[in-house]
């Protein structure tokens, strides 16, 4: 995402969350990495994560990293407000 390492990526986040919440959400991001090392059998409906949800309706996924790129195809429709 950024130029930040871990540690201060961690550092970060532990200052703007504190330390409670800090490991609350330490360890929802931590029991997410792991649920999507999981295989789809054993993960009840298989839906953890949006990859998932897609693979299981058949919509293709793209991974990008930069989507405001121009070289990103847009795949969408433009609508007036």
């Amino acid at each position: 995402m950024g130029k930040k390492s871990t540690v201060e990526l961690a550092r970060q986040m532990y200052d703007f969350y504190g330390p409670v919440d800090f490991v609350k959400m330490g360890t929802r991001y931590a029991l997410t990495k792991v649920e999507g090392l999981v295989p789809r059998s054993f993960s009840g409906n298989g839906t953890s994560s949006l990859t998932r949800l897609c693979e299981g309706y058949d919509v293709p996924v793209t991974r990008e990293q930069r989507i405001n790129s121009e070289a990103f195809p847009f795949q969408g429709e433009v609508t007036e407000p």
